[in-house]
């Protein structure tokens, strides 16, 4: 978050109507070591000292440094300020000895726009007006041979700006996704006689490779010393060249160079090494001296290499000094120092040697066309954290509120945002997402736009600020923290005007984000109803996302179509099987009527928008004192685990805050407990244990080691083989994998297996930043996961094996019964482990029973089972009540005077739907009745909902299970039991209950609603003698 707090601090407005950035914060480029003096500078800190002193000086000038950034700035300005006044030197014109050199990018090509040519030590300059419209990317080089103390960029206020994060690109302040080419030389490769700082060879390689490069030039000074060679081998690149021939004499080169490539081999031993010959001067054929200095220095320099080659040393290669200026005596300035014409001729002569080099390495390393910034890299990370829904709704009860409720309601009594973090953080979660402003339009914080907020609450007398007090509670506890601000307002008075809606909403978010400290994500969801003078609004959100990337560059922007992450399309928080961390961000909207495709993403999408799962602990999402014991089970957020992160989103899991300001005593036991029971099961990694290793037929086994060295920064990449294989000595026990992508170069694996010695043991689709799968334990020696399908080179930047403590689970019986039953239970996945139980409450120890086979249950009782695995008992046990039901304790029929008529009176509804809970509150459209339940009485296809009422005839006393499936949610109620819970938004989900019914009617409510896209409803039943099947017409009556 540094460079958050940079870019914040460091952007001021001026008179000129521009906004001024430090240059540190937009993407520089082209350094290796993080840790400098100054931030221009190009080797560490601790080098001085080590390397000679003309080294170090020159080690001060900024060659090869660049910034990449995005903008929309129709304008580019830059001020800065150098050491050395002397701005040209003879034969290097200001222009590249002290200037800048702006490049743009036009669809795939680079283009130059504009350089300067300074006239002080202390510049102000326009390097472009008049660009056109929209994002682009930019490269600003640096100057070549002065010392850069200062630079800015200037952009027009309003505009948008951030580092342009390609992950084959190393950023200041940031560990570089991937590796740089790194260029070690003379004052040619320091950059003399460029015209201009982006026209030396390294930088023209740099954009036609579209690859970060490093300028290790220093002038006059580059002669292959040892420490330089130590140095060099800080920075992991992905090739060295060595270009120094020009500043040392055959006898040097012979002492020198064989020593010096020993030592860079020693301590990177994979990494290409490119030795370059000295070019021939280009007025040599008149100088016989110099032309038998050049001939020398080959001779000595070609014998090094092939007693390099003679020892063993690989991954070596050579370039010939003759190709590299031409023959035609034309591409110096003064027979050494190349110009423009002479640099481009040593980037042809370079090009196809590096392409080479990297052959092996190039294909693979390639990121594909989408891939994710490093902010939201940063998010993938994160995996799991808090939604907070506390605001108005909180005090009256309601899951959306009116708007028009008083100030006065809101008061808390024992407000503790510390209690809330300190739950958050030792239950496993990284972050926290409060409802700063819900579509109540109650501001948790003191608004200059409103008086519906905590100023004018008895809250600490109007002095309190919900979100001051959870940010600072979150640094205390190390979480990051977010807010969640709805932009439909059904208090302010703006709402529906337009633009000054939107610009007061937009003074809100910059009040929000401006106050507070970093905010990782803000959260948009996509609700747009009528304000208070009925009318709608029409969001500018090109407005509220430009102003959040002004003042929280690094943010997160959540809707359904993202930009930085989507819903996933449902409120249950699962994720697709198959999830694609990419979008066609144009295909959608916040409120979208496709919301299901988001589950999936689409394959090839054109942005990386990936999947963030929400779903509340309880029922809804605010709080309610009669959810207390409806709080989800483990089982349930186990579920959720596997179908969110486990699937590769991020799982925000909603807590609602009760009244009196806290995490209510319930969901902070089953938080902890959650947190405990992760902890348990993925305790021990498997892959980390001694005696892990690679197989002979391994692809790329150089990297195997990155796979399992806990840095998704590095990764192993596939070969012709398309496999990855783990061998074990001694064998293990295994039951779950995680997999996780190298997504910094794009989600590629489209469908893969997972074998153990030769047997498939689980397969899968996607695998993105994170999959995780169980299957039946397996001992095994050997495990391969074989990849089947793939956009690119699959890779992997990890993998963990886990012999989870097995659960149990039952497997066959009710929980109530009326007569005697059988039932089963057995260790989830796991053949290995033993099960003991006992059925009087006693603990399930290893002196209880062994579960081998049926129990037979004659009478209420409470089961206890838990597996051992080799004595190890699983962290979790199995607690089941189960009933005998007396045929008296069955819920009695009603009787009738007279036979009631046949089928169900309904009610149609119309209006905005996230919930079954708002039909209280809404009066029918429609009324009528209908024969059997069905969508037929909609009054329109979306934003509608249904109720439906009546009796419904079972045929005999017993226990009776209903089921609803619908796309989206619906219950089903026998009197006032609400016997299946399936509301919220959702493609078409099956839930069901069991309820004791006496033969006859008994009173019915059927609840559903559809809010956007596809709809579907459908009943079934099962009961004493029949299995589930369709509830028939003849069984409704009204």
């Amino acid at each position: 978050m540094l460079a958050t707090l940079l870019l914040t601090l460091c952007a001021q407005a001026s008179q000129d109507g521009l906004h001024w950035h430090d240059a540190t914060t937009l993407g520089l480029e082209g350094k290796g070591w993080t840790e400098t003096a100054l931030p221009y500078d190009r080797l560490p800190a601790d080098a001085e000292g080590v390397v000679r002193d003309r080294v170090w000086q020159l080690s001060r000038q900024s060659a090869g440094l660049v910034l990449r950034f995005s903008t929309d700035s129709r304008e580019i300005h830059a001020r800065w300020k150098l050491a050395d006044s002397n701005l040209s030197i003879p034969h290097m014109s200001a222009s590249a000895k002290s200037g800048l050199d702006l490049y743009g990018r036009f669809g795939e090509e680079w283009r130059w726009i504009g350089a300067t040519k300074p006239s002080s030590v202390e510049q102000q300059v326009t390097l472009a007006r008049g660009l056109p419209a929209g994002m682009r990317d930019y490269l600003l080089y640096l100057p070549l041979y002065n010392q850069t103390l200062s630079l800015e960029i200037g952009l027009k206020q309003g505009s948008f700006a951030r580092p342009t994060e390609r992950p084959e690109l190393a950023s200041f302040g940031r560990p570089s996704r991937a590796l740089p080419i790194v260029f070690y030389g003379t004052s040619i490769t320091h950059g003399a006689s460029a015209s201009r700082p982006g026209m030396t060879h390294s930088a023209i390689l740099g954009r036609r490779l579209n690859h970060s490069v490093i300028n290790l030039g220093f002038s006059g000074n580059g002669r292959m010393e040892i420490e330089l060679a130590e140095l060099l081998a800080q920075i992991p690149a992905r090739l060295y060249s060595i270009d120094c021939l020009p500043n040392m004499g055959p006898q040097m080169v012979a002492e020198r160079a064989a020593p010096f490539v020993r030592r860079l081999r020693e301590l990177r031993p994979d990494t290409p090494i490119l030795l370059v010959e000295d070019r021939i001067n280009t007025n040599a054929h008149v100088n016989p001296g110099r032309a038998a200095h050049h001939a020398g220095n080959r001779r000595a320099l070609r014998t090094a290499y092939e007693t390099l080659l003679d020892e063993g040393v690989e991954h070596l290669h050579y370039l010939r000094g003759a190709e590299l200026l031409g023959d035609d005596y034309e591409a110096a300035v003064d027979g050494s120092h190349p110009t423009d014409l002479g640099f481009m001729r040593m980037a042809d002569a370079f090009e196809p040697v590096i392409r080479e080099a990297l052959r092996p390495f190039a294909p693979d390393d390639t990121p594909n066309a989408v891939v994710p910034s490093a902010a939201q890299l940063d998010w993938h990370r994160l995996r799991y954290y808090a939604f907070v829904h506390f605001n108005m709704n909180t005090f009256t009860g309601i899951e959306w509120g009116h708007g028009d409720e008083s100030p006065q309601t809101f008061a808390p009594t024992e407000f503790d945002a510390r209690q809330w973090c300190r739950i958050f953080k030792e239950a496993g979660m990284k972050a926290v997402i409060l409802t700063a402003k819900h579509h109540d339009g109650f501001c948790l914080w003191p608004s200059a736009e409103t008086e519906h907020d905590v100023e004018n609450s008895p809250w600490k007398n109007g002095r309190g600020d919900v979100l001051r007090e959870l940010s600072e509670a979150c640094t205390e506890y190390g979480l990051k923290f977010g807010v969640y601000l709805s932009p439909w307002d059904r208090n302010h008075p703006l709402y529906g005007t337009g633009d000054p809606y939107n610009q007061a909403f937009a003074r809100q978010l910059t009040e929000v984000l401006t106050q507070y400290g970093p905010v990782f994500e803000v959260w948009f969801d996509g609700a747009n109803g009528e304000g208070p003078n009925g009318k709608k609004q029409e969001y500018d959100w090109d407005l509220f996302h430009a102003t959040v990337y002004r003042h929280q560059p690094d943010a997160i922007i959540f809707s359904d179509s993202g930009p930085g992450c989507r819903w996933v399309g449902n409120e249950r928080g699962f994720a697709g099987e198959t999830n694609w961390n990419t979008l066609n961000a144009a295909d959608y909207f916040p409120g979208t009527p496709r919301y299901r495709e988001l589950t999936e993403g689409n394959r090839g999408g054109t942005h990386w928008i990936p999947g963030e799962a929400d779903v509340s602990i309880r029922p809804g999402w605010y709080y309610r004192a009669s959810e207390d014991d409806r709080v989800k089970s483990i089982d349930d957020l186990l579920a959720i685990w596997y179908g969110s992160v486990g699937r590769g989103a991020n799982l925000l899991l909603n807590i609602p805050v009760d009244p009196r300001g806290i995490v209510h005593e319930n969901d902070a036991a089953r938080l902890l407990e959650f947190g405990d029971t992760l902890r348990a099961m993925f305790a021990e990694d498997l892959a980390q244990r001694p005696g892990v290793a690679s197989a002979a037929t391994q692809d790329n086994p150089q990297w195997f080691g990155n796979v399992f060295d806990d840095d998704l920064d590095t990764y192993w990449i596939a070969g012709e083989n398309q496999r990855f294989i783990v061998r074990f000595d001694p064998p293990v026990i295994v039951d779950h994998i995680a997999l996780q992508e190298a997504i910094q170069l794009g989600q590629r694996v489209a469908a893969f297996r997972v074998e153990s010695e030769g047997v498939e043991i689980a397969r899968g689709t996607t695998i993105g930043a994170n999959r995780l799968l169980s299957f039946e334990a397996v001992k095994t020696r050997r495990l391969e996961v074989i990849f089947e399908d793939s956009d690119g080179t699959p890779t992997l930047a990890g993998l963990q094996l886990y012999n989870v403590p097995s659960e149990v689970e039952l497997v066959a019986g009710e929980t109530e019964f009326l007569d005697a039953q059988m039932i089963e239970i057995r260790a989830r996945n796991d053949r290995y482990a033993q099960v003991h139980y006992t059925l009087d409450g006693s603990e399930p120890n290893l002196n209880a029973p062994l579960a081998t086979q049926p129990i037979t249950l004659s009478k209420s009782c409470t089961l206890r089972a838990r597996a051992y695995d080799q004595g190890r008992a699983a962290p979790r046990e199995l607690r089941v009540e189960f009933r005998r039901i007396d045929p008296k304790d069955l819920r009695q029929a009603t009787q009738f005077f007279r036979a009631p008529d046949p089928g169900l009176a309904y009610a149609a509804f119309e209006g905005g739907w996230q919930t079954l809970d708002q039909m209280a509150e809404r009066e029918p459209k429609i009324t009528g009745s209908i024969a059997a339940p069905s969508l037929m009485p909609l009054p329109r296809d979306e934003m509608a909902a249904l109720a439906f009422t009546g009796w419904i005839q079972v045929p005999r006393d017993g226990i009776y299970t209903f089921s609803t499936s619908s796309d989206d949610g619906s219950r089903f109620y026998i009197g006032e039991q609400r016997v299946v819970e399936n509301d919220g938004l959702h493609g078409p989900e099956i839930r069901s209950g069991r309820i004791g019914l006496q033969e006859g009617w008994h009173p019915v409510r059927i609840e559903y609603f559809n809010a956007r896209g596809g709809k579907s409803l459908s009943l079934q039943w099962a009961g004493p003698g029949f299995a589930l099947a369709p509830i028939p017409s003849s069984v409704w009556a009204h």
